[in-house]
């Protein structure tokens, strides 16, 4: 009896993701498309992501029962088809003598009998006896060095909080593109469908569906796959129409898309974007929405120079991106310490650009989607200390309570169930 597809996909899928650096949700849409069954769809997720988030303990546990054998020995197929297998056994309800039979015969397909042999021993063990990790960072599956860095900044309640928040499912949240319908119509398009979804109170564009949107056959110029907590950065800054807006690392297009939205398409718009690649993929995007008021130009975002001062510029810098590990699982496995402080230089010459091309009176949103203090509130300190020129304005002024702490903006991924989000609102005084 053949494996069957949804565990071929899996497996496939986590190699990608695990071996050779991709990024799962680039990966899976294809597969999805080629499993009829709503149920097969979640599944596949699941144990995508899952087994990705999960890495830790899951290798933890299979080298407990590996006698003669390093995990890092086996070949790439029965490293994961192990993985796979043991979070099954671990983390789902699916039933065990199942899970076995599959694993052994996807061991197999990719494998040989003595390598099938391997994992019906170990995955029988780890059945009958489900070891646990005393060591937390083990337990919820996250690099020594994050479980250490959190535990010192706030503890180790709120760094176990953490870890357990990303290891949840994440969310699917759609902005509605309010230039082509609005949010009522796309609601009453939803319920037609018969796709389950939710309203959050905040943004008034934000939806969250049950499914992905390709699967819900919506008509892709209504909407923009954003998270949540991504949709609050436009409305920090808060853009009038008629504005000259600059955005100085503007690839994917979520942020400026919606600031294009917030003007209704007026104005004029200038996104940039370091690599032609995604500049040429951001344009796509653009057009998909039916927006005509933004320019995409190929540069660096800490050196562009452009031919007058905006009203607003974005610095949605990049960071460690330690905010998105429940959506972007792969990163917790490939983001190092040593690398924030670069990181950090890079952010506060994007932000001293920014300023540069920004008139008097005019507003500047610096944004990651880090939970790292030296990339938020830090950064925004020193360079305040540096540029008396510049004020702090409230995030309060703009958001709903419960979105700010102090006078910036950050939204609590735990508290409503999205990523982690930093902003901060600057106005050029003089």
């Amino acid at each position: 009896m053949a494996v069957t597809r949804v565990r071929v996909f899996a497996l496939k899928i986590v190699m990608a993701a695990l071996e050779e650096g991709r990024w799962a949700n680039k990966l899976i849409v294809p597969y999805l498309f080629k499993l009829d069954d709503p149920r097969d769809q979640k599944l596949l997720t699941e144990l995508v992501y899952g087994t990705i988030k999960m890495k830790l303990r899951l290798d933890w546990t299979i080298s407990t029962y590996l006698k003669k054998h390093r995990i890092d020995d086996l070949t790439s197929p029965i490293r994961n088809v192990l993985r796979l297998g043991a979070y099954q056994l671990l983390y789902t309800r699916i039933p065990d003598y199942a899970v076995i039979s599959e694993s052994v015969k996807l061991a197999r397909k990719f494998g040989h009998r003595g390598v099938a042999s391997l994992v019906n021993a170990v995955l029988r063990r780890i059945a009958g006896q489900r070891p646990s990790p005393s060591e937390p960072w083990i337990l919820h599956s996250h690099p020594k060095w994050l479980y250490d860095r959190w535990t010192e900044l706030w503890g180790e309640e709120r760094a176990i909080e953490m870890m357990r928040h990303n290891n949840s499912p994440a969310p699917i949240y759609l902005r509605v593109n309010t230039l082509a319908i609005d949010v009522d119509s796309f609601v009453e398009l939803l319920t037609e469908k018969g796709a389950g979804f939710k309203r959050p109170d905040f943004p008034p564009e934000c939806v969250m569906v049950e499914r992905a949107p390709q699967l819900i056959d919506l008509p892709e110029k209504l909407y923009y796959v954003q998270d949540r907590s991504s949709q609050m950065v436009a409305h920090l800054m808060a853009p009038e129409p008629g504005w000259t807006v600059y955005d100085l690392t503007a690839a994917p297009g979520g942020k400026i898309t919606h600031i294009a939205a917030l003007m209704r398409d007026t104005g004029r718009i200038i996104a940039v974007e370091l690599h032609s690649s995604r500049a040429k993929e951001m344009q796509k995007i653009i057009q998909r929405l039916g927006i005509n008021s933004i320019d995409v130009v190929v540069g660096d975002g800490s050196q562009v120079t452009f031919d007058g001062p905006a009203d607003a510029v974005l610095t949605d810098v990049p960071c460690s991106g330690l905010g998105t590990l429940r959506r972007r699982p792969e990163l917790r496995w490939r983001m190092r310490p040593d690398r924030i402080p670069e990181l950090v230089r890079i952010q506060r010459s994007i932000l001293e650009n920014g300023a540069r091309n920004l008139r008097v009176g005019g507003i500047l949103v610096y944004s990651t989607c880090t939970v790292e203090p030296q990339e938020n509130e830090i950064q925004i300190k020193n360079f305040l200390a540096d540029h008396p020129n510049f004020r702090l304005e409230p995030a309060a002024n703009y958001l709903p309570d419960g979105f700010t702490e102090g006078d910036f903006m950050f939204i609590d991924g735990a508290k409503h169930d999205c990523d982690y989000m930093f902003a901060a609102r600057l106005r050029k005084v003089s």
